[in-house]
């Protein structure tokens, strides 16, 4: 849950002229979530689409910058949030930019030592207290031995050769691994790997969420304190009855005077007892407030039907008497006819 998606991990800004600062990448790709969610928020198939090529291509910056990001590198992904953010905000076309191909980081120098310089044979001489050596003798010769006796040969100790002994080179001291050089781009502030975060993440529980998919939202109506002391102003609500009952007879005698061919003034008598039948549902609601035993003291109120039935009976005989040519007259009684209809539905609920 966006997903989309926002990021994790704050990078450091870079300075441009003017004493201003450019927003760091950290601080775009928020924005650029924010505005992916409020363009798409009620369209979850883009949404999801968009949050996933976001996500490609973080995952194509972390792994080729590899938490060493170059200024070639860091210029390109700020461009591509750039023109991702002029394609989402309103204008725009809708679509994100294609991914763009960072530049693969230099592998770093490893300084070669060089080796030392060492004789690999040294120069020994025999120790002062080491015997000579015993003298060689010679196998005895035949020929020799006729013509005298064996002859013994010695070595003198001045003639023995010195003996080149080899040496090993002295093995170094065991210690921790040393790890490979790094360049100096791994010691700037931008580093660090992007990562795709919710950006409305740390909003408190009881706001909703629209990124979270899957939830459900409950709402709870408000609940209102209802008074046990209120009462009806019984007096009131009886005036009221009578200055109902009054208008609807002097309707009714209205519409008993009224000319046939009179089509305007039978649409003004509809129009008025539609007006009466509301005011008949407003008083029917306080009169079934009122318990049992009280209501016997109201006016009773004669039905609106007698009189919706003679403003219908001349309607229908107007319109029998009306010849098709006269448009606007014809008109006007199907509108009397479609009101009278409607207050008819009135009446029976």
């Amino acid at each position: 849950m966006i997903a989309v998606a926002a990021l994790a991990v704050g990078l450091g800004s870079v300075g441009v002229s003017h004493g201003q600062s450019t927003p760091s990448l950290q601080g775009r790709l928020d924005a650029l979530a924010q505005q992916v969610h409020l363009r798409h928020q009620h369209y979850e198939p883009a949404l999801t689409a968009h949050r996933q090529h976001i996500r490609a291509v973080l995952e194509e910056w972390n792994r080729t910058t590899g938490g060493e990001a170059s200024a070639d590198n860091r210029a390109l992904m700020a461009n591509w949030i750039d023109r991702a953010m002029r394609s989402i905000m309103p204008g725009g076309s809708g679509e994100l930019p294609a991914a763009p191909r960072f530049l693969k980081q230099p592998e770093p120098v490893v300084a070669k030592r060089a080796p030392a310089e060492r004789s690999l044979t040294k120069q020994t001489t025999p120790a002062a207290d080491v015997e000579p050596a015993p003298p060689a003798i010679v196998p005895p010769n035949t020929g020799a031995r006729a013509n005298g006796p064996a002859q013994v040969v010695r070595t003198s100790a001045t003639e023995r050769r010195s003996v080149a002994k080899p040496i090993a080179p002295a093995a170094e001291a065991a210690g921790p691994a040393r790890s490979p050089a790094r360049s100096k781009w791994s010691r700037r502030p931008s580093a660090a790997p992007l990562e795709w975060r919710d950006p409305f993440a740390d909003d408190p529980a009881a706001s909703p969420n629209p990124l979270r998919s899957g939830q459900r939202r409950t709402s709870r109506r408000p609940s209102f304190d209802r008074s046990a002391g209120a009462t009806i102003n019984r007096a009131q609500l009886a005036a009221e009855v009578r200055g109902y009952n009054a208008a609807l007879r002097e309707l009714q005698l209205a519409v008993i005077e009224m000319e046939e061919s009179d089509v305007f003034g039978l649409a003004d008598a509809a129009e008025r007892l539609e007006r009466l039948e509301e005011q008949r549902q407003f008083l029917d609601l306080y009169r079934q407030g009122l318990p049992a035993s009280e209501r016997g003291w109201l006016p009773e109120s004669p039905s609106s039907e007698l009189v919706r039935e003679l403003v219908r009976r001349k309607a229908e005989r107007l319109t029998k008497q009306t010849p098709p040519r006269e448009k606007s007259r014809r008109r006007a009684l199907e509108n009397l006819t479609a009101r009278l209809a409607r207050l008819a539905g009135q009446s029976e609920r």
